[in-house]
Order: C-alpha cells, then sequence, then structure tokens
C-alpha cells in the first residue's frame, strides 16, 4: 500500500512537471512567433537555443518544444548540426502562400455574408474606419496589424472555426512580409480601398460580389508583393554565414 501512493506520487509529480514544461513552452511559443512575425528575428536569422533559453529565462526543453511548433507552422527551419532558422523568403512561397489565400478568403466573405449579425456588421464598419485613421495618419506598425485583423474579423464572421483559424495563420506569415515590403513602398492606400469595398458587399449582405472582390483583392495584393520582392532580390534569400563548429561559433 505504502509504495503503491508512492508510485502514485512520483506519477503525480511526473504529470505536473510536464504539465509545466508544456505551459512554458506556450508562453516561449507565443512570444517569439510574435518576434518573428514583428521581424525583431529577421529571415535567415539563427535562433540559438541557448540565447532564447536565457532571453525567456526558462530551461532548454520550452525551447526546444517552441521552435518545433514553429518549424511545423513554415514560421521555422531546422538545419541538422547547426539549429533553427528563421525560414527564407522565397517567391515560391509567396505564390503558393497567395493561392492558398485565395481558396480561404473567397468562401470566408461569402459566408461572412450569410452568417454576421447586424451588430457584427456595424463593429466592421467601424473597425474599418479606424483601419482608415491608421493610415490616414501613416501609422506604420497599427495599419499592418489592423489590415492583418481586418482578413480575421471577415473570417470570425464567417462562424466556420476551422477557416477562421487557417485565415489567421496564413495572414500572419503574409504580415511578415508585409512589413518589409510597405518599409519599402506604401501601398496601403490601394489595398484600404479594396479592404472598403469588400466592407460595403458585406455589409450588404451580398455573397456574389463579396467573394469577387475577395478574390480581386487577394490577385491585386499578390501581384503587389510580387513586383516589389522581386525588385528587392537582396530580402528574399537573407542567408546566414553557417557556423563551422555545432557549437556555434563563427568562422
Amino acid at each position: 500500500m505504502v509504495e503503491s501512493m508512492v508510485d502514485t506520487k512520483r506519477i503525480h509529480k511526473r504529470t505536473r512537471a510536464k504539465e509545466s514544461q508544456a505551459t512554458l513552452a506556450q508562453d516561449v511559443y507565443l512570444k517569439l512567433k510574435d518576434q518573428i512575425i514583428s521581424l525583431v528575428f529577421v529571415p535567415g536569422q539563427n535562433l540559438l537555443e541557448e540565447n532564447l533559453r536565457t532571453e525567456f529565462e526558462v530551461s532548454r526543453t520550452p525551447v526546444r518544444m517552441a521552435l518545433c511548433k514553429l518549424e511545423q507552422e513554415g514560421l521555422v527551419s531546422h538545419r541538422p548540426g547547426y539549429g533553427y532558422f528563421v525560414r527564407d523568403i522565397r517567391l515560391h512561397h509567396v505564390q503558393s502562400l497567395f493561392q492558398v489565400r485565395e481558396f480561404l478568403e473567397v468562401p470566408a466573405a461569402q459566408l461572412a455574408c450569410q452568417h454576421a449579425s447586424s451588430e457584427e456588421l456595424k463593429e466592421f464598419q467601424l473597425f474599418v474606419n479606424g483601419l482608415d485613421q491608421a493610415i490616414h495618419r501613416r501609422e506604420f506598425e497599427p495599419s499592418i496589424k489592423l489590415g492583418i485583423e481586418f482578413h480575421h474579423r471577415i473570417a470570425v464572421m464567417s462562424k466556420n472555426e476551422i477557416l477562421c483559424d487557417l485565415v489567421r495563420s496564413l495572414n500572419e506569415k503574409i504580415s511578415m512580409l508585409a512589413r518589409i515590403i510597405f518599409q519599402l513602398e506604401n501601398h496601403m492606400e490601394q489595398s484600404q480601398t479594396e479592404h472598403r469595398a469588400i466592407m460595403k458587399s458585406i455589409i450588404k449582405r451580398d455573397a456574389e460580389k463579396a467573394g469577387t472582390l475577395a478574390k480581386e483583392h487577394v490577385s491585386q495584393s499578390s501581384k503587389r508583393f510580387m513586383v516589389l520582392l522581386q525588385s528587392k532580390m537582396d530580402l528574399l534569400s537573407v542567408t546566414p554565414v553557417l557556423p563551422l563548429s555545432r557549437k556555434g561559433r563563427q568562422p
């Protein structure tokens, strides 16, 4: 009986330890993901585990768990012997993002016309007005965040949770590109004109027009991104110099 109680306590202790590690890993994951999306860590940059462990004040296990999750989401790549790196930007990858984006955002706009409540539509219009003001004031970072939130709000109004999660994940990746692109040239005004047209169609509950406008918006956004990225090829492959040793020493 005593041995059984001891074993039970050990099991509970191990379980609590695993839960604690998982909680820490989730916290590191969220913070590191935000830093990657916000370009605190730029494409191609080496994410040194020891530095991350020190920064987030955790052990190596939560850091590795967080990095593995980010790798699964396509934000980080692992190079055996060298560690984890923020994924480089590649033209073919950008094209793929926008192809998938079209498949998601057209039905999202159409479903929002059907399922959004009157209160949600009012809030959506106020939100778009707020985005107008941020762009007019040339507030760079708020405009980027609100621009991404625009698409997520439409997905939320679609009342399709899976679609909503996919749209959020996809637009997080695109927001990285937006931060690079809009630092170079300002295309926010044109994008916002397209946003307002989509909003008006959704408010009128015109699903067919909303879907058409959403498709055109994704197409135009893709063209704008591709033209600018092709003109700035140095941004597409920020490849770091790999260390000679596995301990991260530079040659």
